[in-house]
């Protein structure tokens, strides 16, 4: 059983959330870019409208989605304001069609180890062999972020999200075919945390907000690795490894809106310093949060029709993760539609939200659903 959960999770854990953990797969150098941009709980995150602006959204934050982007956001937000919403990236997510063929295999391997005779059959493991190949060196790797759920009241945040990154890997030993001392080898690691924060913004001045978001957080790590042979030995380095540990992260928030007489408020200067007290996490691979800036600008038209916003995301290059840019334009078509567009890390995205009221509807995507793919829904009584 140890054997089967380590080499399934090895194909799939780096797409599931509740898996979260963490650890580099050697052979998929970008995952440790990826782990990196959770630790620093960067520009990808929450909310479709977010997204479509390319990340852009330190000095447009406001309501629910302000918890995690800036809470000063929260200190003009009014009334009774819910949002959910679902994020996700996926590099190589077409190989995982072949995962179902696989465990098949994997499970054939396993029973046929547990039965006590030690050795598989030829066509038992040449089912296996044929299948960890058509994966082997093709590294999947993930980046999933959701927000479960979140709301406002007044001046008051509270959300619930998760992120998590990871990736896998499959190797066979490399002839043409297999023989007894031929073997299937895969490992897989991820990071990832859960939080529940809670903000609250004010206003200093009357173009001067703060605001605080605490923060509790699970961060869990994990790491499989197994390997088999057809001669049914099994590696004696086979492990699936996991550990979870829960901390307290702060972060602080500004929105200044210069020589609002000129301006009336359509220009917006912001930071947001996440992780002040750098939480830590006693994982078996120690994890800490370093604390990192995130300055932004916003300019809205005269006419409240154009939106620009620019961010600089991680302007100190804390947690191995360098700084990005991002930049966003929203264009309000009418009443009733938004058009988006953006640049995040090179990438271009774009998105449109729906107005129906007291319901928003919103979505992004990436250069390809699958390298980006954003939805949310936000109800404001």
């Amino acid at each position: 059983m140890r054997l089967r959960l380590a080499v399934l999770l090895a194909v799939v854990m780096c797409v599931s959330l509740a898996a979260a953990a963490y650890a580099q797969v050697p052979t998929d150098p970008a995952l440790q870019k990826k782990i990196s941009q959770v630790r620093g709980m960067g520009s990808f995150g929450l909310g479709a409208r977010a997204m479509g602006m390319g990340g852009a959204f330190t000095a447009v934050a406001d309501g629910p989605t302000a918890v995690y982007w800036n809470p000063a956001g929260l200190a003009n937000s009014h009334g009774f304001r819910t949002a959910f919403s679902i994020t996700g990236q996926a590099d190589n997510l077409n190989v995982l069609s072949d995962g179902k063929d696989l465990y098949d295999s994997i499970n054939d391997v396993v029973d046929a180890i547990n039965s006590g005779t030690g050795t598989v059959e030829q066509a038992t493991f040449e089912n296996l062999w044929h299948n960890a190949q058509d994966l082997s060196g093709k590294p999947v790797s993930a980046n999933i972020s959701a927000g479960l759920i979140g709301l406002s009241v007044g001046h008051v945040g509270f959300g619930l999200w998760a992120q998590a990154a990871g990736g896998a890997a499959l190797q066979t030993s490399g002839q043409p075919v297999p023989t007894p001392a031929s073997w299937v080898r895969a490992q897989a690691s991820t990071l990832g945390y859960g939080t529940a924060g809670l903000g609250y913004g004010w206003s200093l001045k009357p173009n001067l907000d703060v605001g605080v978001t605490a923060r509790y957080m699970i961060a869990a790590a994990a790491h499989a690795r197994a390997r088999v042979s057809r001669n049914g030995v099994v590696n004696p380095n086979n492990n699936y490894n996991t550990a979870n540990d829960t901390n307290i992260g702060v972060d602080l928030g500004l929105i200044w809106r210069p020589q609002p007489e000129i301006y009336n408020g359509r220009v917006r200067l912001a930071a947001m310093l996440r992780n002040v007290n750098a939480p830590s996490f006693d994982l078996p691979q120690p994890v800490k949060f370093d604390p990192n800036l995130n300055l932004g600008l916003a300019v809205t038209s005269p006419d409240n029709k154009w939106l620009f916003a620019f961010d600089l995301d991680n302007v100190s290059a804390a947690n191995d993760f360098s700084m990005q840019y991002c930049t966003g334009v929203e264009y309000a078509v009418n009443s009733w539609l938004d058009l988006r567009a953006g640049l995040y890390q090179g990438d271009f995205t774009k998105g449109l939200g729906l107005n129906l009221g007291a319901f928003k509807l919103s979505a992004a995507i990436g250069n390809t659903w699958k390298d980006l793919s954003s939805l949310s829904v936000d109800w404001d009584f």
